[in-house]
This record gives C-alpha cells, sequence and structure tokens, in this order.
C-alpha cells in the first residue's frame, strides 16, 4: 500500500497543476497570425512576418521558434532574439530579428539561400511558435503552406504597338502560365505628351484611364469611360495581382486614336519567362 504524500509533495504537486493551468490561461490570451508571402518568391526573412495578438494589461517579452519543412522533412528553423510584445500586440517583420540562435539549414538548401536568401521554386510548410521569454510557455502557434513558382511575363496581344484604334478598343493579353489565387489584371492608360516616350509617361504621367478589378484576359474601353480624343497617343499596361502581390507586368504599349486599325496577330499566345 503506497504511503500518503507528504505535505511537500503535495505542494510541488500543486505548483506543477497551477503552472500548467497559467499556462493554458495565458496561451488563451495570445494569438499569431503568419502573414502572407509573394507567390513567386519566397525569401527566408517572410518567415518570421506575422501579427502577434497580446490580450493581457501588461506588456510582455517572447521569443519566436520559426521552423519550415518540404515533404514533411524539416529544412531549416531557428529562434529569434527577445521582443517586447505591448498589450494589443504587434506586427512582426524581419526588421524586428535582430539576431537568431540555434539557427540551422538542411545542407542541401543551405547554400542556396546564403547566396540568393531565396527558396528554391516549390511548396513549403513554415511556423511559428511564440513561447516567454523565460519559461517554456507556449504562448501561441501558427503554421502556413507556401508555393513558390516563376512568374510569366505577361503577354500583350491587341491593339498592336502604334496602333491606330477606334475610339471604344478592346485590350486583349495572353493568359499567365501559372495559375494564382484571387488573380486579378490592373489596366493603365495614359497619355503620351510629346516630350515622352510611352515607358516614360505609364510611370510618370497622370492615369487616362485605369481599373484593377479587371478578372478576365480581355477588357472593351467603358462607354462611360473618359473618351480617347481622336489623334492622341496613348501608352498601356498590364499588371496582374494574386490578392496584394504584383506577380507579373507586361511590356508597354502605344496606340493612336482615329487613324486606320492594325489588327493584331494573335497566334503566338505562348508567354514568356522572366
Amino acid at each position: 500500500m503506497p504511503l500518503p504524500a507528504t505535505k511537500e509533495e503535495l505542494m510541488k504537486r500543486y505548483l506543477v497543476l497551477l503552472l500548467a493551468f497559467t499556462g493554458m490561461l495565458a496561451a488563451q490570451d495570445w494569438e499569431v497570425r503568419l502573414l502572407p508571402a509573394p507567390p513567386t518568391q519566397f525569401f527566408i526573412e517572410h518567415m518570421w512576418n506575422c501579427l502577434i495578438t497580446n490580450t493581457e494589461t501588461q506588456s510582455v517579452d517572447v521569443t519566436i521558434y520559426a521552423w519550415m519543412t518540404k515533404d514533411g522533412d524539416e529544412i531549416a528553423h531557428g529562434r529569434s532574439n527577445q521582443i517586447n510584445i505591448s498589450p494589443g500586440g504587434k506586427r512582426i517583420t524581419s526588421a524586428d530579428i535582430t539576431d537568431v540562435s540555434d539557427e540551422w539549414y538542411d545542407p542541401d538548401y543551405e547554400d542556396i539561400i546564403s547566396r540568393r536568401g531565396a527558396m528554391p521554386a516549390g511548396r513549403y510548410t513554415y511556423c511559428l511558435q511564440v513561447e516567454l521569454a523565460r519559461g517554456d510557455t507556449i504562448l501561441a502557434q501558427d503554421c502556413a503552406q507556401h508555393s513558390t513558382v516563376r512568374a510569366s511575363k505577361l503577354k500583350l496581344l491587341t491593339p498592336q504597338d502604334e496602333a491606330g484604334v477606334t475610339p471604344q478598343p478592346t485590350f486583349i493579353w495572353a493568359p499567365l502560365v501559372q495559375s494564382y489565387d484571387d488573380l486579378t489584371y490592373r489596366l493603365r492608360i495614359v497619355e503620351v505628351p510629346e516630350e515622352m516616350t510611352p515607358y516614360e509617361a505609364i510611370s510618370a504621367a497622370e492615369p487616362w484611364f485605369e481599373d484593377d478589378s479587371i478578372t478576365k484576359t480581355s477588357f472593351a474601353y467603358p462607354m462611360w469611360a473618359r473618351i480617347l480624343e481622336e489623334d492622341k497617343t496613348y501608352a498601356w499596361r498590364v499588371d496582374a495581382w494574386s490578392d496584394v502581390w504584383k506577380v507579373s507586368t507586361s511590356d508597354v504599349r502605344s496606340f493612336v486614336v482615329g487613324e486606320p486599325v492594325i489588327e493584331a496577330d494573335t497566334t503566338d499566345t505562348e508567354t514568356s519567362e522572366e
């Protein structure tokens, strides 16, 4: 028959349970959410980008443990310096990571990361664990997946460069080879002043027309839009966006309103690699 626990043993058990309960309460007050990385490239510093929520009434010092896997195998990990999280929370970026301890990379990736800073194309899972700077209490954890693909260049199809068009032209471009989530296109049209080239005007001039919510690869200039004036030269460009990230951009073309329309050659719809 086992001997009854002494007062000291009971006190130790009580403290262990109390610490465990306190840790559970602390974890309930915290949240970490990884921020999305650009779909075209994943730099190792993107692994630290997150939002940490602290619902406590005082600032707390934490460290962040980060790791990354590919096909179930760990390929990188590290622990951040101590970071102070104020009540409410803090957005963490690579600028907050001034020192990394316990840093390790799989030898197959270490040279690539040291030379490029970016992960090769592939599908990765990366995780963050927020811990109290003093002690082993885990406050919050989050994981995300990221697929890195090489971006292809947007290819404009019609109007051809320097073509004459009607006052309500239709703009057509080739679809991207890659598939992205929430893909939209931004069409930008500017008037080209005599002292500028189309490439200069597309960046420097005020947009004559701009739409950033296009979901198809063609766009008819709308009746309600500002009228394209006859005998004036305009430049146009299309950018592709996935959520908040620009994943591709086209070359710049120009057109003139009122001259004979030159039909575009749309037989070559292949996109080129950047």
